[in-house]
């Protein structure tokens, strides 16, 4: 980081660099079959003869013998089991329908993620006095680079009739991938300030350059620019009192497109726009120093929508990955809202908070009424996974010595799916805290902190996440203790007694104890 003023104008400028990596983790039950073995003989991902890098898939294996020869299910055989595997009737699942001493086998499916990114920022600020107006002209660049890579392996069970427990050496390699990507964006925004009344107008603008490299060389690499239009921004703030503010404001934003639509080589994704919003806002905010309050208004348009578009769906999960389709852009969603704050100390000890969020967001259709309709999309459906209503309130209590606090969250109904037909009820979370510091207890305990946090203390049943046309059950009540020790001694908490002279500006801890005994 460095910063620098030149009269009027402060400088700064920055950089960073961040990496990370994961994995995620499927154990489908089958072996793949990579390699052409030929009829009869020992399927060589299963005995361990080398890695398969790339490449088409031949065929599943669910059950060998004891020369780990494929084995298929009897004819006509079908599964009798309902659970795992959505309850399919495939044979090829089911031992039964295998001869007696059938070993089955099974994949550990490793998909890994790397990344890395770095870049800077840059941005300065003139402030001028022009007459009665506090003019401040602000401008700036950021810039990131990095790269993605992703890459998909097969490993063996050793045993699937035992556990878990896979080959360390993969008996294939799906594909392996590298994204790299770029974004560039520079912005310009002057703000004045006539007495109580501060306004503000900025312009901002976007490119992105993404690209997918294959690094077995069985896809083509493609690449992806894109740049949005001249974002404009603006705002307006009125204060009639000190405590009180009326304000205004408007965004366009644009969301650049992700190397996700490159990550399968089959898609198509010509034709793509990236998504834009433009959103506006406007309300008041009270703050006189023991409460505050606000009530917020706020509209936006979102549009571009962009959703992959698969073929069709086969029975059963696809481990592969493999299904081609499409990216498309389907029209938006319009949404419009209120939020209802207030925060109060009302004791030196006490204070609570309270909010209300209304939202009514519905779809708008892509102008394609056949599209929309294979889509499962109506025009005017409420958004699946947004509530129209949302409740907070709390109440927390600390005496430096004890501490408290008790919350309680209501979300109203929220349809699961796209098409309305799937609504989940609402629900009530309450969450709660206590906290002691040691000294309460005992002198002797005076480095020590012990806190016990509960969620969902009610232990209630609810859906708590939505997404994809797919809801995800909330947890259980939840118990978390916390126990924490602080090493500092006693000298090194409250700082020496002092002896001698203090310098101002020096007052206490381990420097003034320092500096008493020089002198």
């Amino acid at each position: 980081m460095a910063d620098a003023d030149v009269g009027p104008v402060s400088l700064h400028a920055g950089g960073y660099y961040h990496y990370n990596k994961g994995r995620g983790d499927w154990v489908p039950p089958y072996i793949v079959n990579v390699t052409a073995d030929g009829a009869g003989n020992p399927e060589s991902e299963i005995t361990g003869d080398g890695t398969a890098s790339g490449g088409s898939v031949l065929g599943q294996t669910y059950f060998v013998d004891a020369q780990c020869v494929a084995l298929v299910p009897f004819a006509g055989c079908t599964a009798t089991f309902t659970f795992p595997y959505g309850g399919t009737t495939n044979g090829a699942y089911d031992p039964s329908c295998y001869p007696a001493g059938a070993v089955p086998v099974q994949s550990y499916r490793h998909t890994h993620y790397d990344r890395d990114r770095y870049g800077f920022t840059a941005d300065g600020a003139w402030n001028a006095d022009l007459g009665t107006l506090a003019n401040t002209l602000r401008g700036g660049l950021w810039y990131e680079g990095g790269e993605r890579r992703e890459w998909r392996d097969w490993h063996q069970l050793i045993d699937a009739r035992v556990g878990p427990d896979f080959e360390g050496t993969p008996y294939w390699v799906q594909y392996s991938r590298e994204f790299p990507q770029s974004t560039f964006k520079w912005f310009v925004e002057d703000q004045v300030e006539f007495g109580p009344l501060t306004v503000t107008a900025g312009v901002k603008q976007f490119h992105n350059e993404i690209e997918r490299t294959d690094v077995f060389g069985e896809n083509a690499s493609v690449a992806l620019d894109t740049s949005s239009d001249i974002l404009l921004s603006g705002g307006v703030q009125f204060e009639p009192m000190p405590d009180l503010q009326v304000f205004a404001g408007y965004a366009e934003n644009y969301r650049a497109l992700t190397d996700a639509v490159l990550e399968n080589p089959a898609a198509d994704f010509s034709g793509l726009e990236p998504e834009t919003s433009e959103n506006w806002e406007g309300g008041v905010r009270f703050n006189n120093g023991w409460m505050q309050a606000s009530a917020t208004y706020f509209n936006t348009v979102f549009d571009n929508r962009v959703i992959f578009i698969g073929p069709g769906t086969a029975a059963g999960q696809d481990y592969l990955g493999g299904e081609n389709g499409t990216y498309s852009n389907v029209g938006g969603i319009d949404s419009e809202g209120v939020e209802l704050l207030v925060a109060a100390r009302l004791l030196p000890t006490v204070s609570v908070y309270g909010s209300y969020t209304y939202i009514d967001a519905t779809y708008r259709g892509s102008g394609d009424a056949a599209g929309d309709e294979a889509l499962g999309l109506t025009p005017g459906n409420k958004v699946a996974g947004i509530p129209r209503d949302m409740f907070v309130a709390s109440a927390d209590y600390d005496d430096e010595q004890f501490r408290a606090g008790l919350s309680a969250k209501l979300t109203g109904e929220r349809w699961v799916d796209v098409a309305n037909t799937f609504l989940a009820e609402d629900y009530v979370s309450v969450d709660a805290y206590v906290g002691v510091r040691g000294e309460a207890i005992s002198p002797m305990l005076k480095a020590v902190d012990l806190s016990l946090v509960i969620n969902n203390l009610l232990d209630e049943d609810f859906i708590a996440g939505i997404s994809g046309n797919a809801a995800w059950i909330g947890a259980p009540r939840t118990m978390v203790a916390t126990a924490t020790l602080d090493f500092l001694s006693e000298r090194e908490r409250t700082g020496p007694v002092r002896a001698g002279p203090v310098v101002p500006g020096r007052s206490g801890g381990v420097w003034a104890e320092k500096y008493n005994a020089e002198v």
